[in-house]
């Protein structure tokens, strides 16, 4: 592939994305803004791919730009008009700081004088899920007339400018490609309900002729019109033409490779289907049999895991319904962050003892409870700060990193750990716990890392050997939140519920309780048992090591017709890929039996992965909640109810009714939802 980038001529293809650098990113403590006489510069902090030619002369600036003021807005320079142009020196300097605070920069490179400068420059909001960890994969955008005639013509070889009739963003960008980044997908579009991603793409061939792309055989699409593409990724609209149309899309990585992934294991799947070679009887007999000793001996570890669960409980005076134990173990297994909700005073933080005592890890010293306090605004608070006046980094005195760091030990990483953050929302949890949240869905180690402090300092503090710049965040962790809700605490951001699974642990009937009290043997004690990580995701079928879908296209239909309700009644909301994706995991997850169904953990997954989110006042939510009548007791009106009807003969969804009738009542009380 021949070189994009001239560096001879004064403005280079590319578009990228940035922020404002942060002060630990910048050199010897310099201002991310500082005077330069008649105008400010700032620096940028670029945020997505470099290209190969540009890389080592730019990283060596810790990947930071300088830029003139006026290169942000043209109302900055000393020709506009603009109110700006009055202010004084530190008027100016505080208005450029808010605009940089609350926006990201999309722009492009220009050479000149021997450096590289802003050019074409726009402000974008942050979304509400931004951090300033985030990074992104600079994606092709395609606004296409039929999006199956133009993927057929991609998989033919065709060139772009052979079928630039099909694209309508006619301002499609050549130079986001670079000899460095292969995307892995595309994004297509035909109409506003229709988004896709299409690929995985394999390569990119440029010569004279153009560029085409190259894809494989089972390259599909996938749909991404959805809440989460809507939070993780920032379009880039070419301002200087007339009609502004989008060339490409900034996605968050941790989302690109959600959808990377999805578009992995289903190439895989559709490849799998193709093969047309049976295997002989002697070897279905043994793959058969392999897969019953697998199942059989992950049934037996996770059988003795909930049984262990149930009697600490018990012994720890906590009578939760088996349901209730089998949900929270489920959502555990999974891997992703749980969050026991309810009200003070019903055992959340004691169960999470208890079920770290049923895999043998308290007396290993492998659980820590971690209380959370007020005051905690970032994740400083959390992971603790580099000291550059003594040159040493100095971790939290909540003892996570050290925790963390046992944890990621070569001698320990077949061994469980569990962190419980008790109270977690008496502070923020985007807050303090921001790249956490970004970091615990990735997949392999290598991609779960969390940065302690600025590589820069690595080879200059007293104990970079004991702590590295960034921190591995094993497996064979697992993160678990207790929250109270009342007036005391905060309420969690869509950041945080589209993470989690919210599980409110309901109280049995006191007579039950007192009942089972008096049965309870207190001399059957609970025993000994250790389990390393291999056993105990052992009891996760065979398939998560490959996951492709599993939801059945009712369950699907179900969830796609509570995204389109919950759209149609607040933008804002909505079930996103995220979600999908993992009820799907949770759902291949269920432990073996009866105890939890899946018609009762499909309910449950609504309750918690999705409803949690339905916030909003009377006039927006009436409709998809419905009314409350006091005089009869009755829900009507609802458009959730009747979606839930529609399907009655297949699932219950007993609890999720509940929460709709919780929510109209909160309605009719307060005006909007609690």
């Amino acid at each position: 592939m021949s070189n994009i980038f001239d560096v001879t001529t004064s403005v280079l293809g590319n578009y990228y994305i940035g922020r404002l650098a942060n002060l630990n990113e910048m050199p010897s403590g310099q201002d991310p803004i500082f005077d330069a006489h008649i105008r400010y510069k700032v620096n940028i902090k670029i945020l997505s791919q470099i290209p190969g030619e540009l890389a080592p002369e730019i990283s060596q600036q810790n990947n930071i730009i300088k830029a003139l003021d006026h290169r942000l807005r043209p109302e900055y320079g000393s020709e506009s008009q603009s109110s700006y142009t009055s202010l004084s020196k530190i008027e100016k300097r505080r208005e450029l700081q808010n605009d940089l605070k609350g926006s990201l920069v999309i722009f492009k490179l220009e050479y000149r004088d021997g450096y590289y400068n802003l050019s074409n420059a726009s402000l974008k909001p942050k979304n509400k899920a931004f951090s300033d960890e985030d990074k992104f994969d600079t994606i092709p955008y395609f606004k296409v007339t039929n999006v199956d005639y133009f993927v057929q013509q991609l998989q033919k070889g065709n060139k772009i400018s052979e079928i630039r009739r099909l694209i309508q963003n006619t301002l499609f960008d050549q130079g986001m490609f670079d000899n460095n980044f292969i995307p892995p997908f595309i994004i297509i579009q035909e109409s506003e309900e229709e988004i896709y991603a299409f690929g995985p793409l394999n390569d990119i061939r440029n010569d004279r002729d153009g560029i085409s792309l190259v894809f494989s055989k089972e390259a599909h699409k996938i749909s991404i019109n959805d809440q989460d593409f809507l939070y993780d990724n920032y379009s880039n609209t070419d301002e200087t033409a007339s009609d502004s149309k989008i060339t490409c899309y900034f996605v968050s990585t941790h989302a690109s490779n959600q959808i990377r992934e999805t578009l992995k294991k289903n190439e895989k799947k559709i490849a799998d289907d193709r093969k047309k070679e049976e295997p002989t009887l002697i070897e279905e007999i043994k793959e058969t049999e392999n897969v019953e000793v697998e199942k059989g001996q992950g049934e037996q570890t996770e059988e003795k895991i909930l049984e262990r669960f149930k009697k600490s409980a018990e012994n720890n005076g906590l009578y939760y319904t088996d349901v209730d134990l089998y949900n929270f173990h489920t959502a555990m297994k999974t891997g992703n962050l749980v969050i026991l909700a309810g009200m003070s005073g019903t055992g959340k933080s004691k169960i999470v003892n208890c079920y770290a005592e049923a895999l043998g890890l308290e007396d290993r010293g492998n659980f820590k409870m971690i209380p959370v306090r007020p005051f905690w605004q970032d994740d400083s608070d959390l992971l603790g700060y580099l000291d550059v006046l003594n040159n040493i980094y100095r971790p939290g005195d909540s003892g996570l990193i050290d925790f963390l760091v046992d944890a990621n030990k070569e001698e320990n990483k077949d061994k469980l750990y569990i962190v419980c953050f008790d109270e977690m929302n008496l502070a923020r949890v985007e807050h303090y716990f921001s790249q956490f949240l970004s970091v615990l869905e990735e997949t392999g180690e290598n991609q779960r890392k969390i940065r302690l402090y600025n590589k820069d300092y690595q080879n200059r503090l007293y104990n970079s050997h004991q702590y590295n710049d960034t921190l591995k965040i094993g497996e064979n962790v697992l993160f678990v939140g207790t929250v109270n809700l009342d007036e005391s605490t905060h309420h969690f951001s869509d950041k945080v519920l589209d993470r989690a699974n919210v599980i409110h642990l309901e109280l049995r009937p006191f007579k039950e309780v007192a009942r089972a009290a008096k049965e309870f043997d207190v001399t059957d004690s609970i025993g000994t048992a250790v389990f390393t990580k291999d056993q105990y995701f052992a009891t996760r079928p065979a398939t998560m090591e490959d996951p492709a879908f599993q939801l059945v296209d009712a369950e699907l239909d179900v969830l796609w017709k509570i995204h389109k309700a919950l759209k149609d009644s607040n933008d804002k909301l909505g079930v996103g890929f995220r979600i999908v994706r993992q009820i799907d995991h949770y759902l291949q997850c269920l432990p073996q039996g009866n105890v939890l169904s899946r018609d009762t953990a499909f309910d449950l997954q609504i309750l918690q992965r999705i409803l949690t989110k339905v916030r909003g006042g009377e006039e927006q939510l009436a409709a998809l909640i419905g009314r409350y009548e006091k005089v009869s007791g009755e829900l009507k009106g609802s458009h959730l109810i009747d979606i839930f009807d529609e399907y009655k003969e297949l699932y219950s969804f007993t609890e999720s009714r509940k929460k709709v009738a919780s929510l109209a009542k909160e309605l009719v009380i307060y005006g909007h939802t609690l």
